[in-house]
């Protein structure tokens, strides 16, 4: 099974979207991607990071970064 973490507001090395719920998910033999605020694409842990940039102000994180 897939599990995909999206998050528009936190970086993907918050505490609770990377190690909380994404290394908990691995460990139990999830496929995990989180798509987060990070300056690249990569696979950490056994976890794919999708970067975003991070927005410029709110207004921006909320119109741009969802899409």
């Amino acid at each position: 099974m897939k599990l995909v973490i999206f998050s528009s507001a936190e970086s993907a090395h918050e505490p609770r979207v990377f190690y909380k719920m994404g290394r908990s998910a691995a460990a139990a033999g999830y496929e995990v991607v989180i798509i987060a605020q990070h300056p690249s694409c990569t696979v950490e842990g056994g976890i794919r990071i999708e970067g975003l940039p991070a927005p410029r102000n709110r207004l921006e994180r909320i119109s741009c970064s969802t899409w």
